[in-house]
């Protein structure tokens, strides 16, 4: 198990999986998808003998006898644990966080629906996410500095396209993400916003000339929602759930009906009692 952990990396073995890295299978959010369990597919980072070498190298003290020969660790199986679930309908606010050791992130929409980015946000707001944050990581500063540094706005058009060399995920059905400051490079580094911090503040924080925080384990975090790409959209368009509008109505027929019939105003009391017994009706009928 030490030598498959170290060879096979679980994230690597997942990307391949879910179709995150090149030539993989492409699971992810599909109906049906076939799995080939070779390391064609799934490639050792080291042999064993190698590891082993290192491993003798590294433990003290040596195991005994002196030089063991490696075990056989060459009977692998591929073991995938998943999950079927409906698919997010159109128009619900969705959260996505991708973290740096992750590789490419997913955005993906169901047939018939495109992308539409709400936020994006590059640095860190949880100290617990993503492997959590150094033990010098401030939750005070660290987010002032990330604002500073890696502005929502600037964020936002490289995730949506508007940037040059951005992911250009508005209005698709499908996007690739990648939480590297090779795409979302920091204005001014931490050592500089940390001087300029601590001449701006008055009184000065104690104690006099304190070291900058570690603000670099930083991860990307887009809000999104898939909506139709064109027309009318009932689910993101109207101001409130169709579901409400209906009820609103109704209700609204009988005050407009007690107020043209006013001698006939108590029928409202039967009105509403009747809004309160409908969903036990449908329970009934159900039953029934």
């Amino acid at each position: 198990p030490d030598y498959y952990e170290s060879a096979f990396p679980q994230l690597d073995t997942l990307a391949i999986v879910r179709g995150e890295a090149e030539d993989g299978f492409d699971c992810q959010n599909k109906t049906r998808c076939s799995l080939i369990p070779s390391e064609d597919y799934f490639p050792a980072s080291e042999s064993v003998q190698d590891w082993w070498e290192n491993k003798l190298k590294s433990d003290d003290p040596p195991p005994k006898p002196t030089n063991p020969p490696p075990p056989d660790c060459s009977a692998a199986y591929l073991e995938v644990s998943y999950r079927c679930r409906r698919r997010t309908p159109t128009g619900l606010l969705q959260r996505k966080v991708t973290c740096p050791d992750e590789g490419n992130a997913i955005l993906e929409c169901a047939e018939g629906s495109d992308l539409d980015i709400i936020a994006a946000t590059y640095g860190r707001r949880d100290s617990t996410l993503c492997g959590g944050a150094s033990e010098s990581w401030d939750a005070t500063y660290c987010p002032e500095y990330y604002e500073s540094a890696y502005p929502q706005r600037d964020t936002l058009a490289v995730v949506r396209g508007e940037a040059e060399d951005g992911f250009d995920c508005q209005n698709k059905t499908r996007c690739s993400l990648i939480p590297s400051e090779d795409y979302f490079p920091a204005s001014e580094s931490v050592q500089d916003w940390w001087e300029n911090k601590l001449k701006s503040d008055d009184p000065p924080p104690k104690p006099t000339n304190p070291p900058p925080p570690d603000c670099s384990a930083a991860y990307l975090e887009v809000s999104y929602r898939c909506r139709r790409p064109s027309g009318f959209d009932f689910t993101l368009d109207i101001p409130a759930n169709i579901t409400v509008l209906y009820f609103l109505c109704l209700i609204g027929i009988f005050i407009v009906t007690a107020l043209v019939h006013p001698t006939e105003f108590y029928c409202v009391l039967h009105g509403i009692w009747y809004l309160f017994c409908l969903p036990g009706g449908y329970l009934i009928l159900m039953i029934y």
